[in-house]
């Protein structure tokens, strides 16, 4: 199964121009279409050769469902609708998306990202906790000096980092090969659960260096926050090598909620794997509709197939109080 991306930006920054050209041809296991609100309505947007240009961001549940990960760059919440109610409504449906085992990465901008997504449901999404605002407004880092983000497990780094097979040579690679960033966004610390990819060198707080890569579960899905917008530097020496390893890299983790979930419409459990003639076993199902919400049928069927190949159709009972929610315990017979 191909993995499809969507990768919406505000405008063609140094970053957005570098990852999606390397999301069109890093991988053919990859698709991507991107949007970019400051285009013109006559510009084509970026696709895979494999997929039409968008003319829109999706706007349904069923549309955004069509892909396996979605990164966010720097856009202003405007973008998304022109009203608070609207803008609000579009995140929310975000949040169902990763829910549901999407994958959904923010990459920092200076103009919106994440600033602006202070007290939005975009915010719950991040792996990161943000620093209180009047903090971030009077601590902007320096620019003016280049830092090298340090590994936060050497020994055995996330499958995101390795951008050589060979260990020793990766993790070389990221002390001493890579340049380094000049720009960063300062997080107070990761959320509870979440991974730290990366750290600051030298710059932190009562929780530790200050992480500049978090990846995260959330709780079916993947959220993923980077904390610069200056990959395009590894560029300088090594062409596209290693920014198209980090992004493949970034994009795998993040579809990995969906392609293990086939059907994202349903979940069917056992609470047994193994069974013997006349042992009972539970079967709980999860069912939701093309637009995420919970079935309400009182009913729903499944099938036991024996040995042979006949099936036998049972009916498990929908759960009181639990929307969507149906079991039964059955007895296998010989």
């Amino acid at each position: 199964e191909k993995i499809r991306v969507l990768y919406i930006e505000e405008k063609p920054r140094w970053e957005y121009r570098r990852i999606e050209a390397c999301l069109k041809r890093v991988d053919p296991s990859i698709e991507m279409q991107s949007f970019l609100f400051e285009a013109t309505p006559g510009f084509p947007q970026e696709h895979s050769a494999s997929l039409e240009p968008l003319r829109d961001i999706p706007r349904t549940e069923q549309e955004l469902m069509q892909y396996h990960c979605v990164l966010i760059g720097d856009v202003n919440p405007e973008r998304f609708a022109p009203t608070e109610e609207g803008i609000r409504s579009w995140l929310e449906m975000l949040v169902r998306y990763v829910e549901f085992g999407g994958g959904a990465g923010f990459l920092f901008g200076d103009a919106a990202m994440p600033e602006r997504y202070r007290n939005t449901p975009l915010q719950d999404l991040l792996p990161v906790v943000l620093e209180d605002r009047s903090w971030t407004q009077q601590n902007r880092p320096p620019r003016d000096r280049a830092f090298r983000p340090v590994l936060e497990n050497p020994l055995q780094p996330h499958d995101i980092l390795l951008l050589q097979r060979d260990p020793a040579l990766n993790r070389r690679l990221w002390e001493d090969g890579l340049p380094g960033f000049h720009v960063y966004y300062p997080v107070q610390r990761a959320r509870p659960g979440a991974t730290v990819l990366l750290r600051h060198p030298t710059d932190g707080n009562s929780y530790g260096k200050r992480p500049i890569a978090v990846v995260s579960p959330y709780p079916r899905g993947t959220t993923f926050f980077l904390a610069t917008d200056e990959t395009w530097r590894w560029r300088d020496p090594y062409a596209e090598t290693y920014q198209d390893a980090f992004w493949r890299n970034v994009v795998r983790a993040l579809a990995q909620g969906r392609l293990q979930r086939r059907n994202d419409l349903l979940e069917l459990t056992v609470d047994k794997n193994v069974l013997e003639t006349g042992d009972k076993v539970k079967v709980h199902l999860l069912v939701h509709d093309a637009e995420l919400q919970p079935a309400v049928a009182a009913e729903q069927p499944v099938f036991l197939r024996d040995q042979t190949g006949n099936a036998e159709k049972r009916l498990l009972r929908a759960v009181p109080g639990q929307p969507g929610a149906y079991h039964a315990t059955f007895t296998l017979a010989d």
